[in-house]
């Protein structure tokens, strides 16, 4: 049974995955979020293989904007732009709830600065400031640059396996 609810499991996010790849190839967390009462289609507060199976359905004839039962290649960029609207939409939303300090509903510059500078400058210093004196030399940006490119190659590897994993439902299902 904890096999079955897990290929189901499986075949149901296959479609999520894909679209959430999009977002992971750009380094973002996946922040795709669903619905639990989206899954649960009875509505009876439990997940079964049923509902997992039924969403799978539902989210592929979405996706299927033809109607021919196969999602072309403009049809998989079309559901993920979508989603990735959404999710953009979503991080926007919470960045202005975060950092507008005036309630205006906008964002001035000293709010955005006050909300971003202070970390960013910390990871940035810390990441990139080796010998810690304060300053980051052009020797320490450019070793930053290239770890960042080979750690950004790796990542992309890595999510190309786990994409053609979960479309083929080849995961691991334990």
């Amino acid at each position: 049974m904890k096999k079955t609810f897990m290929t189901a499991a499986v075949m149901a996010l296959s479609v999520v995955s894909a679209v959430e790849a999009q977002e992971r190839r750009t380094g973002q967390t996946r922040a795709t979020t669903i619905d639990f009462s989206a899954l649960d289609r009875n509505a009876d507060g439990l997940l079964t293989p049923d509902d997992m199976v039924a969403f799978q359905i539902r989210r592929f004839a979405a996706a299927d904007t033809d109607g021919d039962g196969k999602l072309s290649e403009v049809e998989v960029r079309a559901q993920m732009k979508a989603s990735s609207a959404s999710q953009v939409s979503e991080r926007a939303t919470r960045l202005i709830a975060r950092a507008d300090t005036n309630k205006d509903g906008f964002l001035q510059s000293d709010e955005m600065n006050s909300a971003t500078s202070g970390r960013v400058m910390e990871r940035l210093m810390s990441r990139l400031d080796t010998n810690r004196d304060g300053a980051i030399s052009k020797l320490e940006f450019e070793v930053g640059q290239a770890k960042l490119a080979a750690r950004t190659a790796r990542n992309e590897r890595s999510r190309r396996e786990n994409d053609e994993a979960d479309l083929l439902g080849t995961g691991n299902t334990d």
